[in-house]
């Protein structure tokens, strides 16, 4: 019995999954945990437009190359060696979209805000929300805010090529700031980011406050077309993803295959809420099929 098994069967019937456990399929090893490769400045203009209304351009071939679902029309590789990726994410997103647009909406509230979490460091749950994001973003009547809410160890910018500007950490700390010059547009149609922001000390009471809470209240109400994704720090290493799961309507919680061990991921799983949607991901699982049976 692998320590998923294990570990669902001592949450039982008490929780719903909304995930499959889906392989990381990067073949150079790197998951968004660890330190991501520099990214390209792309564009002069590029810093400018961070955090200030304009489009950021996303090299889309760089993505590929780093083993992220980006379409062969979008930029990725000639023989499109992210069908077999882009398909696991499909399968992966499309009961958490039922969760906060379909027929289960109505049972799960606040479902259309997603926490992406681990119970350790280092299992790829940057490298799932990223894919994730891009995969919503392939829907034409949705839209995706992606959100850096690893506070002490942000890299979702990083790993888009995103340049550093104000973020969620400033959009708390400051009222008065415009949020349309803190959210990131891209070239990826219906794609937002909202980067980390400014480092802050209190960042678990920042995340605790009134302020994060109405804002994540309006995130969910203000347009009934779009999905928030929480790129969230791990539960065992930091008290901001609890606070967060308390946010979010639903959670998914990525798991490294032959690392995180079972008494590690019945720990996290025992600080979440049993009442909502949880979907685990199991990560760098070895593929027992080829992709070309499918794709080829």
């Amino acid at each position: 019995m692998s320590i998923i098994e294990k570990a669902i069967g001592q949450v039982g019937a008490k929780r719903a999954h909304a995930g499959i456990e889906r392989p990381e399929p990067s073949s150079d090893g790197f998951h968004a945990d660890a330190a991501a490769p520099s990214p390209s400045t792309g564009p002069t203009d590029a810093a400018s437009a961070a955090g200030s209304g304009k489009t950021v351009p996303i090299d889309l071939g760089r993505l590929a190359a780093m083993g992220f679902a980006v379409a062969p029309e979008d930029g990725g590789a000639q023989a499109d060696d992210g069908a077999h990726t882009r398909e696991e994410f499909r399968l992966i997103k499309r009961p958490l979209l039922l969760n906060a647009f379909g027929e289960a909406a109505a049972s799960v509230p606040r479902g259309n805000v997603i926490m992406v979490t681990s119970a350790v460091a280092g299992e790829g749950k940057t490298f799932c929300s990223i894919n994730l994001a891009l995969s919503v973003a392939m829907e034409r009547d949705r839209r995706v805010l992606l959100v850096d809410a690893d506070l002490q160890r942000p890299m979702v910018a990083t790993t888009l090529g995103i340049p550093q500007g104000p973020g969620l950490v400033d959009l708390l700390e400051n009222p008065s700031l415009d949020p349309g010059e803190v959210f990131v547009n891209t070239s990826v149609s219906r794609l937002s980011v909202l980067p980390a922001g400014s480092r802050h000390q209190f960042g678990t009471e920042l995340l605790a406050s009134e302020a994060m809470k109405a804002f994540v209240q309006e995130l969910s109400e203000r347009y009934p077309d779009r999905l928030v994704l929480f790129d969230s720090p791990p539960l065992l290493a930091a008290t901001q993803a609890v606070v967060l799961a308390g946010l979010a309507g639903q959670i998914v919680m990525v798991v490294g295959a032959g690392s995180t061990s079972q008494e590690a991921v019945t720990e996290a799983l025992g600080m979440l809420d049993a009442e909502k949607p949880i979907g685990l991901v199991l990560n760098r699982y070895p593929r027992v099929f080829r992709p070309e049976y499918y794709y080829g």
